[in-house]
This record gives structure tokens, C-alpha cells and sequence, in this order.
């Protein structure tokens, strides 16, 4: 298997374990996939999810930051799912601060704006979510095909 198969592969056990409430399972596969895939965030903001969980603040906290940090140039939908996790955790700036990777002129970016927005408003964060929402919406509206009138 090539390396992106094997990483994939792991998160999506990692994630099937979580679910399952197979909490050390999810935890040695989320080991695993940042041993063969360091710079991805997605199995960092798992493990501080499960070390918050189990009361272990500092690998959580540590987790969590390293999450942020790897998140940068990562895909809209994987640093919402980061920005997420860490709202779950309580760590409500990093959360906000995670959103900043999201570019809001990527056209990678673009299908997210409006999840991002959510996100903005769940943080209180009314001026960003308007802003995101606009965008979204001007996007939107410029893309849509012009209606003409009908011929009589």
C-alpha cells in the first residue's frame, strides 16, 4: 500500500474505533497515523479529544496545538473538522484561531465558506460569519447562470 492508502486507512479505523467508543484503539491507530503521515492534523485533534476525555490536559493541550499548527494549508473541510474538536475540548481560541488557514479567495477553499461561517457564528463570532456568509453569497450569485426573459 502506498503511504496516503495506509494513512487513510488508519484515520478511518481511528474514527471507526472513536465511534465505537474503543477509545484505546482509536488512540494507537491515531499513533500510527502520524508516524507515517506527521504533517496531517487530523489525528492530532483526535488525540486530544481522547487525552481530554480521559482528564490527561497536557498530551491533550499538546495535541491540540500541534493539530493548529499542522492544519495550515490543509483542506477547508480538515480544518473545520480541527476548528470543531477544538471547541469540543473547550479550547475556544484555537478553535477561532484554526479558522485563519481557511482562505477565503482559494478556490480549494470556496465549497467551505458557509461551513465556515457556521463555525464563526457557533464561536460568537458574528462580524467573521457575516463575512464568510457574504462571500458565499456573492460567489453564489455569480456563478448562477443569467435567467433571460422569454420570448413572446
Amino acid at each position: 500500500m502506498s503511504l496516503p492508502a495506509d494513512h487513510e486507512r488508519l484515520w478511518n479505523e481511528a474514527l471507526a474505533h472513536f465511534e465505537a467508543r474503543r477509545h484505546s484503539a482509536a488512540e494507537s491507530c491515531c499513533q500510527r497515523a502520524i508516524a507515517l503521515a506527521p504533517a496531517r492534523p487530523l489525528a492530532h485533534a483526535l488525540l486530544a479529544h481522547l487525552f481530554h476525555l480521559r482528564g490527561l490536559l497536557r498530551p491533550s493541550k499538546f495535541h491540540a496545538y500541534e493539530a493548529c499548527r499542522k492544519a495550515a494549508g490543509a483542506s477547508w473541510n480538515d480544518i473545520l473538522s480541527v476548528s470543531v474538536t477544538m471547541l469540543r475540548i473547550d479550547e475556544r481560541q484555537l478553535a477561532r484561531e484554526v479558522l485563519s488557514h481557511v482562505d477565503p479567495h482559494d478556490p480549494g477553499h470556496r465549497d467551505g465558506l458557509a461551513a465556515i461561517a457556521a463555525q464563526f457564528d457557533a464561536l460568537g463570532d458574528a462580524a467573521c460569519a457575516r463575512y464568510f456568509n457574504d462571500l458565499a453569497g456573492s460567489l453564489a450569485a455569480r456563478d448562477r447562470p443569467l435567467k433571460l426573459p422569454a420570448h413572446t
